[in-house]
C-alpha cells in the first residue's frame, strides 16, 4: 500500500489509521533522511520533526498532487535545512584544515585545493549524478555499495566514474593544477 492510500485510510477511518500512518510514514522519512545524512541520530530528529509539520497540518489542507508529494516536500525541506544549519556551524566553529575534515587524500596545498573544488562544483552543475558517484567513491564506498544506493548496474557506475574522472581530470589541467 502507498503513501496516499495510507492518508485516505487515515482521513476515513480512525486512531488506527492515523498511527499506521504516521508508522509508514516514519519509516520511509527516517531512511531517506538517513541516505542522506549518514548520522541515525540527526537523521531520526529531521525524520522527527518532518513528521510533525506533517501531522499538525494533514488533515485541514487539500493537496494539489498527492499527500506523499507534500510530506516528501516537507523531508527534502527538513534536511537541506540540516545541512545549510550544519554548514554554517561548521564554518563557524570548526578550526580544522580541509585535509583533517575530508580524510586522507587532500592535498596540503590551499592553491590545489580550491581548484580541485572549483572544477568538483563544475562537475556539480554540469551532472550533480557525475558528482555524486565522484564523492561516494572517494569517500571510500565500495562498489556495490553505490551501486545499490543509485539503483545503478556495476557497468553503468564504471562507465559514469570513467567519464566523471575524465572531466575532473581535464578541468584540473585547464586551471593548471595538474
Amino acid at each position: 500500500m502507498n503513501i496516499n492510500q495510507y492518508y485516505m485510510d487515515a482521513i476515513n477511518g480512525g486512531l488506527k489509521e492515523e498511527n499506521e500512518l504516521f508508522q509508514k510514514l516514519f519509516e520511509i522519512f527516517r531512511a531517506i533522511a538517513y541516505q542522506s545524512i549518514r548520522n541515525k541520530e540527526d537523521a531520526d530528529d529531521v525524520a522527527q520533526s518532518s513528521l510533525m509539520r506533517v501531522a499538525g497540518k494533514y488533515k485541514n489542507m487539500a493537496f494539489d498532487l498527492s499527500f506523499s508529494a507534500y510530506a516528501y516536500k516537507i523531508l527534502t525541506n527538513s534536511i537541506a535545512g540540516y545541512f545549510q544549519k550544519l554548514k554554517r556551524t561548521n564554518e563557524l566553529s570548526d578550526p580544522r584544515r580541509p585535509e583533517e575534515i575530508m580524510g586522507v587524500g587532500w592535498s596540503s596545498e590551499p592553491i590545489f585545493e580550491q581548484k580541485l573544488l572549483d572544477c568538483l562544483k563544475n562537475i556539480y552543475g554540469a551532472n550533480l549524478r557525475y558528482a555524486r558517484i565522484l564523492c561516494l567513491k572517494y569517500q571510500g564506498f565500495h562498489v556495490n555499495e553505490i551501486c545499490q544506493r543509485l539503483n545503478i548496474s556495476a557497468n553503468n557506475l564504471y562507465i559514469i566514474l570513467s567519464r566523471a574522472r575524465s572531466m575532473l581530470k581535464k578541468c584540473l589541467e585547464e586551471t593548471g593544477a595538474l
